[in-house]
């Protein structure tokens, strides 16, 4: 594409670039859809406790990418959220003067407010990281709220509205076809992906693995709907069964939380680690574990989702252990079982029996179980697939 010199498009996310989600989810993407010829300015929410350098930094990154970058402080105050898109659109009009902005792109819902208070007149891309009817699942909103019942209505008016859907799994896609049979936009199922070039072979793995010693990891949130209880309960099960083994939670804001955790199960200090790591370094830590944990609660809307760390840890080569009622989990480990192995989140304690474990190691000594790993990864969660499917989209809505 061939950008006349006032024409931009306009990303903007909730989430801010420097949060780990960012770093992982919304850069790589940005950086693809600007390498294809598209100017982007980026409107973020940015943590109040993020460093001065670290924002410097990334913004001289994306200026060397012709990106331009309006952040904004995300702190929890009363009415937050109307506050910060109304500030953000006022800074918006002002940023956008002179400017003709050709597309606009929504990283979930809680932003597309904006398309319409700034009047924007041009596409609209509703990028659906998570589908309005989560905000139940993960019971942030009561179902039966006002809040809920308007939430869901602005989305259904959303999606007739827009231009161009993208969704995280083909069961999404599904769900879209199935309730807006009219619509006649773009739809595009994107995964959460990852850099798969990112994550180096390592051969430490390979050595503990002889030793009878299992590493398990829980990368990210740890606040529901995930559940590093159930983490806990499953490492102390391969405990009681005089499995020498021990998890490491990578997490940034929930780790006073995870430690009271650790203390109510009485597990003891040697078999858990709790840190956090820049992005930057995640893929070389992964790399010297045996199995990742997703423990995920499902629901209605959440079983839609795609976890961002299910291709992480398969870039990493690691066998995956997972709840049930994730749609691309549930798919994947029947296709390449021995990769993948699913526990029910019902009755969890209980299905933990001897062999359920020793069907679990055996998987996870398996020497083969790495390679299998990165090539699901390959074929499904690399970020070339995510950016070809970004870059086509921007392609075919600003052709018209």
């Amino acid at each position: 594409m061939t950008n006349t010199i006032n024409q931009y498009c306009l990303y903007v996310s909730y989430d801010g670039l420097l949060d780990p989600l960012g770093s992982s989810q919304i850069l790589p993407y940005l950086e693809g859809i600007s390498d294809a010829g598209y100017k982007l300015i980026v409107l973020s929410f940015e943590k109040t406790d993020r460093e001065k350098k670290s924002i410097d930094e990334l913004s001289k990154k994306l200026k060397l990418k012709d990106i331009k970058w309006i952040y904004l402080p995300f702190k929890r105050q009363f009415f937050g959220y109307f506050r910060r898109i109304l500030k953000s659109c006022f800074i918006l009009n002002k940023a956008l003067e002179n400017k003709n902005i050709v597309l606009f792109h929504t990283r979930g819902i809680l932003t597309a407010v904006i398309y319409f208070i700034c009047r924007l007149k041009c596409p609209l891309i509703y990028d659906i990281r998570a589908f309005a009817g989560e905000y139940i699942d993960c019971k942030r909103v009561r179902s039966n709220s006002i809040f809920a019942y308007a939430l869901i209505l602005f989305e259904k008016f959303l999606i007739q509205l827009a231009s161009g859907i993208v969704v995280l799994d083909k069961s999404g896609l599904l769900f879209l076809k199935q309730k807006f049979r009219r619509f006649k936009g773009e739809i595009k199922v994107i995964p959460t992906c990852t850099d798969i070039k990112k994550f180096p072979i390592s051969e430490k793995r390979f050595e503990s693995r002889e030793k009878e010693f299992y590493k398990f990891v829980f990368l990210g949130g740890a606040r529901f709907p995930y559940r590093p209880d159930l983490a806990l309960i499953f490492i102390s099960k391969l405990l009681e069964n005089n499995i020498d083994c021990k998890i490491d939670f990578i997490n940034e804001r929930d780790q006073d939380y995870i430690r009271k955790l650790c203390s109510e199960l009485n597990l003891p200090v040697k078999n858990c680690d709790i840190f956090s790591l820049p992005q930057k370094e995640v893929p070389s830590y992964l790399v010297n574990y045996h199995s990742g944990l997703i423990f995920n609660t499902s629901g209605d809307w959440r079983k839609m989702s795609s976890p961002t760390k299910l291709g992480e840890y398969l870039a990493a080569g690691l066998h995956i252990v997972s709840l049930s009622g994730i749609e691309v989990i549930n798919r994947l480990s029947k296709k390449e079982p021995n990769s993948f192995d699913i526990l029910d989140e019902i009755n969890f304690e209980k299905n933990l029996s001897e062999n359920k474990l020793k069907k679990i190691l055996g998987k996870i000594k398996d020497p083969f179980v790495s390679i299998n790993s990165r090539k699901i990864a390959e074929n499904y969660f690399d970020i070339s697939i995510a950016n070809k499917q970004y870059q086509n989209l921007y392609k075919k809505l600003l052709k018209k």
